[in-house]
């Protein structure tokens, strides 16, 4: 389904239950990226542009972090599927589809759990990016929004990691949302900054 050049009515029908799209919504989404993206596919460097994050290292960074979240097929690209999954979540979507976006996003590699460093990354280039905004790229104030990232990590792993073993499970992560809501709203407010 990712060449949606080639979608037939059952791959829209699809798409619309997994995005909670309109199937009109869909077509004018899908005639939109294409404009954008002839071939069917976003590069991180489209990802980047468009998000006219080539500011400073800490924005990219993050930027780059959520393209590789969202290439879910890792292959390098964004293809339309992948892009209106996030839009239909982002805007349709219940708690639960909210929480395994961001589930998804923090499982950077795919492999089925969240590990420490993964969230750490995430989170790390998330304070920096938005220190940056106010401080630039300066070492100090880098040093010091990895550190808050750290304890923020920390926590949130002392609140979630249930067995103990330094990664995240779904059940973890979804009970863990569930459970605390400061956390779950810092969890998933991350996706309101792609």
């Amino acid at each position: 389904m990712g060449n949606t050049g080639s979608m037939k009515s059952d791959d829209w029908e699809n798409l619309k239950r997994v995005t909670g799209l309109p199937i009109k919504e869909l077509k004018a989404l899908h005639k939109e990226f294409h404009i954008g993206f002839p071939n069917g596919k976003m590069s991180k460097e489209d990802y980047l542009k468009i998000n006219n994050q080539h500011d400073n290292q800490s924005t990219e960074d993050f930027v780059s972090t959520m393209f590789d979240a969202f290439d879910k097929d890792k292959n390098g690209y964004i293809d339309f599927t992948e892009y209106a999954v996030v839009i239909g979540i982002k805007k349709n979507g219940s708690l639960n589809d909210k929480i395994l976006l961001a589930f998804n996003m923090f499982d950077i590699d795919g492999n089925g759990t969240i590990e420490y460093d993964e969230m750490l990354k995430l989170i790390s280039s998330l304070f920096k990016m938005i220190a940056s905004k106010s401080h630039g790229d300066n070492p100090k104030v880098m040093e010091k929004m990895e550190s808050q990232a750290k304890e923020r990590v920390d926590h949130i792993f002392s609140k979630m990691d249930v067995n103990g073993d330094g990664e995240l499970t779904l059940e973890e992560f979804t009970q863990g949302c569930h459970r605390d809501k400061e956390i779950s709203r810092a969890l998933l407010n991350i996706q309101n900054k792609i």
